[in-house]
């Protein structure tokens, strides 16, 4: 009967908290996003085996809310992603606008069923607009990373997207989500980083002091600059995963820059760069440092080793050729 009752409250306070501080949110279109699931070959032609790709997440996995498919984030990387291992990519997009962490179960199972080389999780800023404990998503994202890991997929995670930067939801309210997306981003960082993903750092100041180049019309999500920035963050973490032991050797010198091309390893390959830390200091520290990224040290058992990305990964190279999904390709709608 209490638990019953409680249950009740619950649902009374978060209908009532949704009515009054997400109506600015009514008018953002869940549906105005652009498949690009599909085949992206490197410049020159390939040279390696395909690097099955896929992208989890909510409507940032999606690229809510920018003009055209080229802008979106699956789409950003997939290419650039060729270009710098001249291999072939093979994009997946799992993803619902609107979910929570909790809600992408479903998403998680049909990326496992797709035998993915590398995922990149972009969740969390829903979970943070909701009166409830953020411990829950985090585990959640946790238990994903987990069963992600043990197919051997390398994991990206970005931790500390900023559901109150945009403007949509203004302040007192929207500083009340940027202080919940980073105690977000801390736990995140805590639930993945001991079962091997790499985490990056979304917390990025310039999202609110620069909204009129890095926020979309709606006020929300980003823009299609905002998302290229990500995805920018995106690919040096996705490169130093890529770009290890599993895909040695694998990575264009004339396209990558010298630091990712050995992760692990300086110059003459004897020390592991950055600053090595305990999980938990490492999550801390990324969750509200903006251009910061951390992963499990491969010397040190139990600690985890900071390092500031670099932007700007790629020097210009062209864009690589596309041939749109196949019918028997999961849709980003599904």
């Amino acid at each position: 009967m209490a638990r019953s009752l409680s249950q009740r409250l619950t649902r009374a306070v978060t209908r009532t908290y949704a009515r009054c501080f997400l109506r600015s949110l009514r008018h953002i279109d869940p549906r105005a996003f652009h498949a690009v699931n599909g085949l992206y070959s490197p410049p020159g032609g390939p040279s390696g085996p395909v690097l099955r790709l896929g992208l989890i997440g909510d409507s940032t996995a999606l690229g809510l809310g920018v003009a055209g498919p080229e802008q979106t984030p699956g789409r950003l990387l997939a290419r650039q992603l060729a270009a710098a291992t001249g291999r072939p990519v093979q994009l997946g997009v799992y993803a619902r606008a609107g979910a929570g962490t909790k809600a992408l179960a479903p998403k998680v199972e049909q990326a496992l069923r797709h035998g993915l080389d590398a995922v990149v999780v972009m969740t969390g800023a829903n979970d943070t607009l909701m009166p409830v404990p953020l411990r829950r998503p985090a585990a959640e994202l946790g238990r994903y990373v987990k069963r992600l890991r043990a197919e051997e997929a390398a994991v990206v995670v970005a931790v500390s997207p900023d559901s109150g930067a945009g403007g949509a939801i203004p302040d007192p309210v929207g500083r009340l989500l940027t202080g919940r997306s980073k105690r977000l981003g801390r736990l995140q960082g805590g639930a993945v980083l001991g079962h091997g993903a790499r985490i990056v750092s979304f917390a990025d100041p310039r999202f609110r002091s620069e909204r009129d180049r890095l926020v979309g019309a709606d006020g929300f999500h980003p823009s299609a600059e905002g998302y290229a920035r990500q995805c920018d963050r995106l690919l040096s973490a996705l490169l130093a995963e890529v770009a290890g032991p599993t895909y040695h050797g694998l990575v264009r010198d004339d396209l990558v820059r010298e630091d990712l091309a050995h992760p692990g390893e300086d110059g003459d390959g004897t020390r592991e760069p950055g600053e090595v830390l305990s999980v938990r200091a490492a999550a801390r520290r990324v969750a509200r440092t903006p251009d910061t990224s951390a992963a499990l040290s491969a010397r040190t058992p139990g600690r985890a080793v900071l390092r500031t990305l670099t932007p700007g990964v790629l020097r210009q190279a062209r864009r690589p050729a596309v041939r749109p999904a196949a019918a028997a390709e999961v849709s980003p709608r599904s």
